[in-house]
């Protein structure tokens, strides 16, 4: 049975490394890193409640006493027992690794701190937690003490709150960090996560991105490493994973050395132990991410927030700059994610933003694995754009609109409803305190809007009107041959990114065979063809007006567009002889229609 993506929502907390669990029909996300956040100074951590029937969010408001509220942090985890919430783990700059277990009664809204006893484990982050029976299941992590990727496994009895070193036999997992572990039947399975070949003290240069699968079976205390088949996934860390239905699924991740993000789906049958890949239906596929969270209800996983490489500015949809890679290295600790969205700020803002950028995301992306009739109705209504506002009760109206909200959610207006909730855009905190430099960013948004414009607006001054001739047609005509050239362009990427054996890859076929930046050409097009409708009516020196297609053709090829492009290709496919190969063959702006004989 079909399995779909059918809604995505935007307006949520902007959230990285996060943890979150499901409780009836809410979602209870904690804390998380967020660049707006100051981790400059102490602060108690935020809890949101997402309601998955209202597909709301708010903030909660709780209690306790201050000793028993754990601080802000990032890279924790937290599961559910007995209607409440087990917080453990997690870091930020200011108050270091935790190593305390907190409580959450999500009837009361009251925080408490169990006393424990036994082998306490170090603190640390990206590790994992899960529940089997009574006992919540602590494995790998990064140890800051030791400043290495654990591989010992913990047990938290929670009804005692004692913690239990495992003495285990068998093939236990390298130690590693940002792995997934689900409970499945009444076993631990582990899969992937950032290793050390030799494990030791951190060393960036050694890690490996493993994609086995490991079984922890606690009657015997006994690890295995199944040999398994099928359509196995690329290692990774920081994706996502879930059990549904007595089988398991990976969602998106990144992996370091590969230099590359996901948004593909792998589920894997332990009985089995044998991968495949799934290809939901829907036309809400999530952007690529890490860092995300997922939670189970019923029969729904919702996907909430991570991180993801920055959208491209001042360019069409389909030029994000191939976002499923993102040149960072892979020597990142989790205390230093700030780092990663510094690259984010002081970016001018006509210009696209340099895709060594990552973005916080806000979006909640729901994977329905047994879509009802209803549902794939809707699905259908949704693809064939079929009017429904006249015809259908208020109630499915509003289900309908949930899932084409996430149309609304992309590119232009997430930016715009980003910075409408948040009440600023990151990208200019520093620039905006340097008079000079905010002058330069502002200046040019304006000089580029008003330079595109100033055709139109000359012919609009115009008193008297001028005859329809050839040259109007022909510069509508222009203008609609490149507005056909950018949509055709935008699509045809669109949907090459959308197939999961494309990632990491670069598109070479459709109007992208003809030119690398097909859709920048278009772009300029337009402008032209304004200019030539307006061509006419110009006398004298309103000809300068010329400027529309030269400024745009000059900030694309020369400033923020296809210079930035290129520099990110060869950084990421400069050794291969295919994409060399196609640098030598294809131009990079204006299509060769040589190449359609060939």
């Amino acid at each position: 049975m079909s399995i779909a993506w059918t809604k995505s929502v935007e307006g949520g907390p902007a959230r990285v490394n996060h943890a979150a669990v499901s409780i009836d029909r809410y979602i209870y996300s904690f804390a998380g890193y967020c660049s707006d956040d100051d981790f400059t100074v102490r602060q108690d951590i935020d809890i949101h409640r997402f309601d998955t029937v209202a597909m709301k969010w708010m903030r909660l408001q709780y209690r306790g006493d201050p000793a028993d509220i754990p601080y802000q942090r990032y890279g924790h985890t937290v599961v559910v027992f007995e209607g409440s919430c087990i917080i453990y783990g997690g870091r930020n700059e200011v108050d270091g690794v935790s190593d305390h277990v907190y409580k959450f009664d999500v009837g009361t809204g009251l925080w408490s701190r169990p006393e424990v006893s036994g082998t306490k484990p170090p603190g640390r982050d990206g590790h994992s937690c899960t529940v089997i029976g009574d006992k919540m299941y602590l494995f790998g992590g990064y140890e800051e003490s030791s400043r290495s990727f654990s591989k010992t496994l913990y047990t938290l009895d929670l009804v005692s709150y004692k913690w239990e070193l495992v003495k285990h036999v068998g093939q236990p997992p390298l130690g590693r960090d940002f792995h997934s572990a689900v409970t499945w039947e009444d076993c631990m399975i582990v899969f992937g996560g950032r290793t050390d070949l030799y494990g030791g003290i951190y060393n960036n240069n050694t890690n490996t991105y493993d994609n086995r699968i490991y079984i922890y079976h606690p009657r015997d205390r006994h690890w295995t490493c199944p040999t398994v088949s099928g359509d196995v996934p690329t290692g990774r860390r920081s994706h996502c994973a879930f059990e549904h239905r007595g089988k398991v699924y990976v969602f998106g991740g990144y992996n370091g050395i590969l230099d590359i993000h996901y948004n593909d789906l792998h589920v894997y049958d332990p009985e089995m132990a044998v991968w495949s890949i799934c290809k939901p239906i829907g036309n809400s596929l999530p952007r690529v991410r890490r860092r995300a969270s997922c939670c189970r209800v019923d029969d729904e996983i919702f996907i909430f927030g991570g991180t993801s490489p920055q959208l491209v500015l001042g360019s069409s949809e389909g030029e994000r700059g191939d976002v499923e890679r993102v040149p960072e290295g892979d020597d990142e600790t989790d205390a230093e994610i700030d780092r990663e969205m510094e690259a984010l700020e002081g970016a001018v803002g006509f210009a696209e933003v340099e895709e060594d950028a990552l973005m916080e995301l806000s979006d909640m992306n729901v994977l329905d694995m047994v879509p009802s009739l209803k549902t794939r109705c809707m699905m259908a209504v949704v693809k064939e754009r079929i009017s429904y506002t006249r015809c259908l009760p208020l109630d499915l109206i509003d289900e309908l609109k949930d899932i084409t909200r996430e149309t609304q959610s992309r590119l232009g207006l997430y930016l715009f409803t980003r910075i409408l909730k948040d009440g600023k855009d990151r990208r200019f905190d520093k620039i905006k305190h340097d008079p000079k430099k905010f002058l330069v960013a502002w200046t040019l948004q304006g000089v580029w809007v008003f330079s595109n414009l100033l055709p139109t607006i000359i012919q609009n001054a115009k008193r008297s009107d001028v005859p329809i001739g050839i040259k109007e047609y022909l510069g509508w005509a222009v203008w609609l041959v490149g507005w056909l050239i950018q949509i055709v362009a935008d699509q045809q990427k669109s949907s090459f990114r959308a197939q999961p054996e494309n990632a990491g890859k670069f598109i070479t076929s459709g109007l992208w065979a003809l030119s690398r930046h097909p859709n920048y050409f278009g772009e300029i097009l337009m402008w032209a063809g304004l200019y030539v409708s307006a061509f006419n009516s110009l006398k004298g020196w309103e000809h300068l007006s010329v400027v529309s297609p030269l400024f745009s053709a000059f900030i694309l090829t020369k400033v923020s567009g296809i210079p930035m492009l290129e520099r990110s290709g060869m950084k990421r496919w400069g050794k291969d002889p295919n994409y060399l190969k196609y640098i030598a063959e294809t131009p990079a702006l204006i299509p060769s229609l040589l190449k359609l004989f060939k």
